[in-house]
């Protein structure tokens, strides 16, 4: 059974590792903050379309969208509400990933890099 639970942080973007994964300092609150790996959490993109059997095609503006991503996220302050997916031994953080209000899922579906 999938145990979700959310939290909202304030985070800093280190670095874009792909159009959906990202290294952010999470600011926990007083004082203390933690660098980890998180996920965007977008059940609509291309790649969620996808089953684990299934070969997914290359994207050929995948590169375009992850150096815009790079572009207007590394350094920058962002809001993150963090979606702990625990299945079994495995911990992945998922996230919706907010810049100025405005949520990097919806910029990438913008640039029409999702399903639609």
């Amino acid at each position: 059974m999938t145990q979700k639970i959310n939290y909202i942080y304030n985070a800093i973007v280190l670095k874009v590792i792909n159009k959906a994964t990202y290294d952010v300092e999470i600011d926990l609150g007083f004082s203390h903050k933690v660098t980890q790996t998180i996920h965007l959490y977008n059940p609509d993109s291309y790649e969620a379309s996808f089953e684990e059997n299934q070969t997914k095609k290359e994207n050929p503006n995948d590169s375009f969208i992850e150096n815009l991503l790079k572009d207007i996220l590394i350094g920058k302050k962002v809001t993150i509400d963090v979606i702990k997916n625990k299945t079994s031994s495995d911990v992945r953080y998922l996230a919706k990933v907010f810049l100025d209000g405005r949520s990097i899922a919806d910029i990438i579906n913008e640039y029409n890099f999702s399903k639609a």
